[in-house]
């Protein structure tokens, strides 16, 4: 029950890809034109809820490139959850979201 999604994926692209085959996201923002990797970086503000919290908490992993051209995954758990967790707030400072995984549901 998983997505990948790459940098410039807006909400409108996503869903109009998902809710035909019967999914959906547990938050879905108000506008289309908000991208998935914008939203995760900015943390997602506008699409909290009480049952599913913030945007950003349903993003299992990211692949993330640096300026040095080094690629890294991250999640919460594994050996780079810091840095899963700086992306937070970051808006693509220090690095590109290449590909991350969203949780989606029925």
């Amino acid at each position: 029950m998983t997505v990948r999604f790459e940098p410039l994926v807006n909400m409108g692209q996503l869903s109009h890809f998902l809710i035909p085959k019967g999914y959906t996201l547990p938050k879905l923002p108000k506008m289309d034109d908000l991208t998935v990797g914008g939203l995760y970086t900015g943390v997602g503000i506008e699409t909290n809820c009480h049952k599913y919290g913030l945007f950003n908490e349903n993003i299992i992993s990211a692949e993330v490139i640096f300026a040095s051209r080094k690629v890294i995954t991250c999640d919460a758990t594994g050996p780079h959850k810091d840095l899963f967790r700086a992306l937070l707030w970051s808006y693509g400072e220090y690095e590109l979201v290449y590909a991350s995984l969203l949780r989606i549901s029925i």
